[in-house]
């Protein structure tokens, strides 16, 4: 068990609001963690369908007035994963106002098919492979089909190859209230970095960048439609951009933090989904 703070925006009350507007509003939770570098990614690949996002986004305030989780990981059934040491928080965001694009992509090739020669290049095959009389039926035979002058049409094959990871975008604008959310705006942006980012120059499984299992929940926590719709799955961060300005300008407070913050993470999923992983019904019918 690690005992982890929740780096909240907005912070509850801060957007005008208070804690009824809070509740009207779907939330998205990352929680950076590791592969273990002697194990493989995955445990159980029967277990996939059973993937359950393995922590908990309700938290409760501790002495010091701090959000703070007592976070259990548990990705046991499918993923090698574990929570780094140096790892004390989580980031909790209300979700962006702008769309989320949820894009399965599948790749497929497509080669044309020529029967007729196929079929010359098989008679001609058993002729130089035969002897005696069946050569001479063979040879016949394709002598025939191409004095007809019948032209077969040409058919197109197509193969499924390979299915593409997911990739989102998660584009959060943050205009800090109060100094103390100005505060948070700026943890998030650097932990975020530091997730992204190697440990050293040296470049193996124990320093590499962390992954990042995210989480679409309610106010309270609870699951919700849109999670269980996109069932996002570990993603490795590939981008972070802060764009510190409003209308092409610099606007900031007298201590010289920006009013408008755009994050920007950009995500990409660590495997993707199968039939067996999606299941059967989003929402089972009729219920």
């Amino acid at each position: 068990m690690a005992k982890v703070q929740i780096l909240q925006y907005p912070l509850p009350g801060a957007d005008g609001g208070g804690e009824e507007t809070r509740k009207d509003k779907i939330y998205i939770s990352f929680l950076p963690v590791k592969m273990n570098p002697a194990e493989s990614l995955f445990k159980n690949i029967e277990s996939m369908r059973e993937w359950q996002t393995p922590y908990s986004t309700a938290s409760k305030e501790n002495s010091n007035g701090e959000n703070e989780l007592d976070l259990v990981l548990d990705a046991g059934a499918f993923f090698n994963f574990q929570i780094p040491g140096d790892v004390k928080t989580i980031i909790q965001m209300a979700l962006p106002s702008s769309s989320i694009n949820d894009s399965f992509s599948h790749g497929w090739s497509s080669e044309s098919s020529n029967p007729e020669q196929s079929i010359k290049d098989f008679l001609k095959a058993r002729a130089d492979g035969a002897s005696g009389k069946t050569k001479i039926i063979s040879n016949a035979a394709s002598g025939a089909l191409t004095a007809a002058g019948k032209i077969l049409p040409t058919i197109m094959l197509t193969t499924y190859n390979s299915t593409e990871t997911r990739k989102f975008t998660w584009n959060f604008q943050m205009i800090p209230q109060s100094r103390e959310e100005a505060i948070v705006c700026q943890n998030i942006i650097h932990n975020f970095k530091l997730w992204s980012s190697p440990g050293s120059f040296q470049l193996d499984l124990n320093i590499s960048p962390y992954a990042v299992i995210p989480k679409i929940t309610t106010y309270d926590g609870a699951d919700c439609p849109l999670g269980n719709m996109l069932k996002l799955f570990p993603c490795i961060i590939e981008d972070v951009s802060a764009s510190y300005f409003d209308n092409g300008q610099i606007i900031t407070y007298k201590d010289g933090m920006p009013k408008s913050i755009l994050l920007s993470i950009q995500t990409k999923e660590l495997i993707f989904h199968t039939r067996a992983s999606l299941g059967n019904a989003a929402i089972p019918l009729g219920s």
